[in-house]
């Protein structure tokens, strides 16, 4: 039995931001494919989705996973630094840990000074309207002087986009063609972006991009100096939020909104996903790679598996009506033991946030096992697994936090 664990989200008092009057297609699909931004902006988009699109998040049980055993001491919550940030990506080269905070900007830190909270700013704070900063980041093994940061916008007119060639001394626009896409509302598609990156691990150079306001994959075959669209099929209103590249395949490329592969790198691709009671919602929080064939995919309200590259889909785990998933992961050191993350709000009739907590779960001989209770942080996006195995995540506002005595040693 694969071991699994979650992290969770209480959403009863989503249907509180239907009454502010917001405009439901900016407010829904698309927030889902950024998978959970931060802000307070966002988290009310989140939760007013939730409602549209019709969730029976209160029959969510997890009956199928067996009784909740005691709480496991022994795995503990270690703050890393940047606290008061929500950091949003964390990412890693040889040397050091990038940790992406929106409208904050860039922070990195050497990985063997960790212990001393101390993190370089490489720039990109912004202040602008229309613009929610830096998302992600892409860097590459041992040259710390290449760095791309991608730039999550709203509105025309903001680069998407920004390349340094000196370890972040200075920043240049490099986004001309990362626009295009979602044709029922023409001007999304004059909105320059790019929210996740894939680094191919066998092609250098070689890199994938999307962005949440249109269903394209771009990639570039200079490291990031042109970019252009590839031929993934379109589908207007699934919006691609995640791409990733197959650890024991790495030909094998992986896109989400609506769930496409290939298997030669991005020169073609095939859509592998078809709605369904397992599979209903198209939008796609992180998808992760068991053994050959098997993938494991993250949605609000659950974890589906494939053990035949996606041909069909089970049921992994269903949340209850507390429960909002966002990522999971597979152990590296152990195919069957996959984590899930996500957080727990609690609020009261007026909607003000009384607490908030990170839950960890694990599933393991037939048993939910409950392992650990964080009060105060809330995880902001995905769990991340160093190459050296520590696990970490960013928080709301509670900057980085390592998670030990979790994974396989």
């Amino acid at each position: 039995m694969p071991c699994i664990l979650l992290v969770a989200q209480n959403i009863g008092h989503a249907q509180k931001w239907i009454h502010l009057g917001l405009e439901p297609f900016r407010f829904s699909w698309i927030s889902l494919s950024m998978g959970f931004k931060r802000t307070r902006f966002l988290r009310t988009s989140f939760l007013t989705l939730v409602v549209l699109v019709g969730l029976n998040l209160s029959a969510c049980r997890n009956n199928q996973v067996g009784p909740i055993e005691a709480i496991d001491t022994t795995v503990q919550f270690v703050s890393r630094g940047l606290q008061g940030f929500s950091v949003y990506s964390i990412r890693e080269s040889k040397k050091y840990i990038y940790a992406c905070t929106q409208r904050d900007g860039l922070f990195r830190i050497l990985k063997s000074d960790l212990g001393s909270g101390y993190w370089e700013y490489l720039g990109l704070k912004t202040n602008a309207l229309g613009t929610h900063g830096v998302l992600d980041v892409a860097v590459f093994g041992d040259n710390d002087d290449l760095i791309l940061a991608g730039i999550g916008n709203d509105k025309e007119g903001f680069p998407g986009l920004l390349r340094s060639t000196d370890q972040g001394l200075t920043w240049i626009a490099s986004d001309s063609n990362l626009v295009g896409g979602y044709t029922g509302i023409p001007s999304l598609t004059q909105i320059h972006s790019a929210t996740y990156f894939a680094v191919s691990p066998i092609t250098p150079g070689l890199i994938f991009t999307c962005n949440w306001w249109n269903s394209a994959v771009f990639w570039t075959h200079d490291y990031g100096a042109d970019w252009s669209r590839t031929a993934n099929t379109s589908l207007d209103g699934y919006f691609i939020g995640i791409i990733e590249t197959e650890p024991q395949r790495p030909e094998r490329v992986w896109a989400a909104g609506w769930l496409q592969r290939s298997t030669d790198s991005g020169v073609s691709w095939l859509f592998v996903n078809t709605y369904s009671d397992n599979f209903p919602v198209h939008v796609i929080t992180s998808m992760v790679f068991g053994n050959i064939g098997e993938v494991y995919i993250s949605q609000l309200d659950r974890v589906v598996r494939s053990t035949d590259d996606g041909s069909t889909w089970s049921m992994f785990l269903k949340a209850d009506s507390t429960v909002t998933i966002t990522s999971v992961l597979v152990d590296p050191k152990c195919v069957d033991h996959v984590l899930v993350s996500g957080e727990t709000l609690t609020r009261n009739p007026k909607g003000v946030l009384l607490s908030k907590q990170t839950i960890l779960y694990e599933f393991a001989g037939g048993s939910l096992k409950r392992v650990h209770v964080c009060d105060g942080v809330i995880i902001s996006n995905r769990l991340r697994v160093l190459d050296d195995g520590r696990l970490f995540f960013g928080t709301d506002e509670d900057g980085i936090q390592e998670v030990t005595n979790l994974l396989k040693p």
